[in-house]
């Protein structure tokens, strides 16, 4: 696929899989392309000593923010290069997991960590979709989103969802227990042609 003449490859397979973050945002030059700024990012911040700076780079450069102990999986997509993202220490990511700009993942609980309760963290399971500016706030006893999930734009989603099902509102409510994301995609494993776009 090309963009303003450049081509855009899949990064994440030279990368190692905690880091593999993948982009549509292919439009800049091949030097300075978004996806390889983040996944550098990334895999900086959790160096000693230079970590620090890796972490206010990658706020500087992306506007996002992502703890080091955010360890996502293969085939991580960050659209329009993260900007504003906001991730709990304690989310785990799983594969092909997609964030929208403005996703934020946290807690409910908005006491300060010091007097807080322990927090159980949230779970994005395999192939779950973040809408653009959503949020996941999480009780004290934790959240997960199953495999293949999905997340409208501008939802607020405060319980944990089961697999391959949309939510969306205000708090977020389930709309399907059929995500039609899941047979496109079987439809393009297939080699059967699908509507335009691609994830």
């Amino acid at each position: 696929m090309t963009r303003s003449g450049h081509f855009c490859p899949y990064w994440e397979r030279n990368w190692p899989s905690e880091l593999a973050v993948s982009s549509q945002d292919c439009a800049s030059t091949a030097v300075l392309n978004p996806v390889r700024l983040i996944n550098t990012l990334l895999w900086l911040q959790r160096l000693p000593f230079v970590g620090r700076v890796g972490r206010e780079l990658l706020f500087l450069f992306c506007a996002c923010d992502i703890p080091p102990s955010v360890r996502p999986g293969r085939g991580f997509k960050l659209l329009h290069r993260g900007l504003g993202v906001v991730l709990h220490p304690t989310t785990v990511i799983g594969d092909d997991v997609v964030l929208y700009h403005g996703v934020t993942v946290g807690r409910q609980n908005i006491v300060p960590y010091r007097d807080a309760p322990p927090f159980a963290g949230v779970e994005l399971g395999d192939g779950v979709v973040l809408g653009a500016h959503s949020m996941v706030l999480a009780p004290d006893k934790g959240l997960r989103m199953g495999r293949g999930s999905v997340l409208a734009a501008n939802s607020v989603l405060l319980e944990s969802t089961g697999e391959d099902e949309v939510w969306a509102g205000n708090p977020a409510r389930r709309l399907s227990t059929t995500n039609p994301l899941v047979k496109i995609r079987e439809a393009a494993a297939a080699g059967v042609s699908g509507p335009p776009g691609r994830w």
